[in-house]
C-alpha cells in the first residue's frame, strides 16, 4: 500500500479533484505554437487542471495549486519531457502575442540541469526568458558559476533562528531546512 505520507498525499489529490472538478484549459494559437519537439525533448501544454495536479505530484512541486489560475488564463503551464518523463515545468505569462517565462523548475523545485533544450526552445519560440530568475540561474549553472544545492530560490538570514538555534531557510511563503525532527511540533501548520 505504501507509507502513510504517500497514502495521505494520494487522498489529498483525489479529494481536491473531487471538490473542484477537472477543467479543460483553453489555449490561443500563440500558446499552441509553443508545443514543439526538439530531438528527444518535447514541450507540452497542460491539457486540464487534473494534469497540473499529476505533474505536481510527479515532480514534487506546487504546480497543482496553479490550476484555477491556469484555467482562468492568468498563467500558462508547459512541461518539458524526455521519454515521457517530466524534466521541467515552465510557467509563462502570455499577453496577446508577447510570451515571457515566469518560472522554470525541475523536480523538487531544483534548477533545471538540462538547460540546452530549454535555450533552444526559447530561441525557436521567441519567448522572453531573460527576466526569469530560474532561467538565468540555470544558465549560470551551465557555465559553472552557480550551485543550487543550498541556494536555489532560497534566502538565508542568520538572525532568523528557531528556538534551538538552527538557521531557518525560507522558500516561497514558508518552508525550511536544517530543522530537526523534534522541531516539527513548532511548525505553525
Amino acid at each position: 500500500v505504501g507509507n502513510l505520507k504517500e497514502v495521505h498525499d494520494a487522498l489529498a489529490v483525489l479529494d481536491h479533484k473531487r471538490k473542484y472538478g477537472n477543467k479543460e484549459i483553453e489555449y490561443s494559437d500563440v500558446e499552441k505554437a509553443l508545443e514543439i519537439d526538439l530531438g528527444e525533448y518535447s514541450f507540452r501544454l497542460a491539457k486540464d487542471t487534473d494534469s497540473l495536479y499529476d505533474i505536481g505530484k510527479t515532480m514534487g512541486i506546487c504546480v497543482g495549486s496553479y490550476s484555477n489560475r491556469a484555467a482562468a488564463k492568468a498563467c500558462t503551464i508547459l512541461t518539458m519531457q524526455k521519454a515521457d518523463k517530466y524534466v521541467a515545468c515552465i510557467e509563462l505569462r502570455v499577453r496577446n502575442r508577447d510570451v515571457s517565462m515566469a518560472q522554470l523548475k525541475s523536480k523538487y523545485n531544483h534548477t533545471v540541469a538540462e538547460i540546452e533544450p530549454v535555450v533552444e526552445w526559447v530561441q525557436k519560440t521567441g519567448i522572453k526568458a531573460s527576466d526569469c530568475y530560474d532561467y538565468r540561474n540555470a544558465l549560470e549553472r551551465r557555465k559553472g558559476g552557480f550551485d543550487d544545492r543550498d541556494h536555489d530560490y532560497h534566502v538565508e538570514n542568520p538572525r532568523l533562528q528557531n528556538p534551538h538555534g538552527h538557521v531557518v531557510v525560507y522558500h516561497n511563503d514558508f518552508a525550511n531546512r536544517e530543522w530537526r525532527p523534534e522541531d516539527d511540533a513548532l511548525l505553525p501548520f
